[in-house]
C-alpha cells in the first residue's frame, strides 16, 4: 500500500475521493469557494502533488483516480468467503473467554486489509501490523517497500484458543487472499507482499503445513505460501496500525461488510 501520515488536503474536506493504494494516485473533488482537484503521486521525497482548478480539470482528475483504482486496486470491495462468514457468525454463540492467549502471525499481501479481516473474527483479541521474516533490524516502511530487507508485510495477533482455533485462523487466511501468487497480491508486487504463515510452536507448524496441503488439494494449484517458524516481528509505524478503521471502516466483531483497501 501507499500511505501518508498526513492528508494532502486539510483546508476543506473533500466531497468525494477516489484513492488507490496500488498505483499511488490520490484524487479529490472539493469545494472551497470553487471546484478544486488535487492529484497526489508519491515520490522518493514523500509526496508530490499538483492542485488544479476548474470544473474540467476536476473531473479529469477524478476520472483518472477512478480508472487507476479500478485497474489496479487488487483488494477493493473484497467480501467474506464461506468459511470466513461461518466464523464471523459465531459472534452470537461464542463460549466464554478461557483466560488463555496464543499468538499467530500471517502475511497475505497489503497488511491493512488483512488486519481488518482478522480483527473482525470472534476470538481474536488483538492485532497489529508490522514486518517479519527479514534481515534488517528495525526496518522502516520505505526500506521494506524497497525489497532489500526481505521482510513481509504481516499481521500478528493474539487469540483465545477456546473461542477460535489456530487451524480456523489458517483456513480464513487461505480464503482472504490468493496463495498461488508468488511475491504479489493482485497488482501489489514485491517480496514484501508474499504469502506466509509464521508459526510460534510445533503444533502450529504441523497444522499450518496440513492446511496448506489441504488448500492446494482443494484448488488443484500450487500454493506458494511459506510456512516457517516466527522470527522477530517489528511493529509498523503508528499510522499503519488499524489504518482502515481510522479511515471509517468497521472493525466490529462479526461484521461481514466488504473490506476496501485504499491509501
Amino acid at each position: 500500500p501507499v500511505a501518508s501520515s498526513a492528508p494532502l488536503l486539510s483546508a476543506a474536506p473533500p466531497l468525494l475521493s477516489s484513492p488507490s493504494s496500488s498505483c499511488g494516485f490520490w484524487t479529490s473533488l472539493g469545494v472551497q469557494g470553487r471546484v478544486v482537484a488535487v492529484v497526489g503521486l508519491p515520490s522518493s521525497s514523500g509526496r508530490l502533488w499538483v492542485r488544479m482548478q476548474g470544473v474540467g480539470w476536476a473531473y479529469f482528475a477524478l476520472a483518472l483516480g477512478f480508472a487507476c483504482a479500478a485497474g489496479m486496486g487488487a483488494a477493493m470491495g473484497k467480501r467474506a468467503g464461506p468459511f470466513q462468514s461461518a466464523v464471523l457468525a459465531r459472534v452470537d454463540s461464542l463460549p466464554p473467554r478461557s483466560g488463555q492467549e496464543s499468538q499467530a502471525t500471517f502475511a497475505a499481501g497489503c497488511f491493512w486489509g488483512v488486519q481488518l479481516a482478522f480483527q473482525r473474527l470472534p476470538g481474536v483479541l488483538t492485532t497489529k501490523v508490522g514486518y517479519t521474516a527479514g534481515k534488517r533490524e528495525e526496518p522502516t516502511y520505505e526500506e521494506v517497500c524497497s525489497g532489500k530487507t526481505g521482510h513481509t508485510e504481516a499481521v500478528q495477533m493474539t487469540f483465545d484458543p477456546a473461542q477460535i482455533s489456530f487451524r480456523d485462523l489458517c483456513r480464513v487466511f487461505f480464503e482472504i487472499h490468493d496463495a498461488t501468487q508468488l511475491n504479489r497480491q493482485g497488482n501489489d508486487r514485491g517480496t514484501q507482499y508474499r504469502s506466509g504463515i509464521y508459526t510460534h510452536n510445533d503444533s502450529q507448524q504441523a497444522e499450518a503445513l496440513e492446511e496448506k496441503a489441504k488448500h492446494e488439494q482443494a484448488i488443484v494449484k500450487r500454493v506458494v505460501t511459506e510456512v516457517q517458524r516466527a522470527g522477530k516481528f517489528w511493529d509498523a509505524e503508528e499510522y499503519h496500525q488499524n489504518y482502515l478503521v481510522k479511515g471509517g471502516q468497521t472493525g466490529k466483531k462479526g461484521s461481514d461488510k466488504a473490506i476496501r483497501c485504499y491509501g
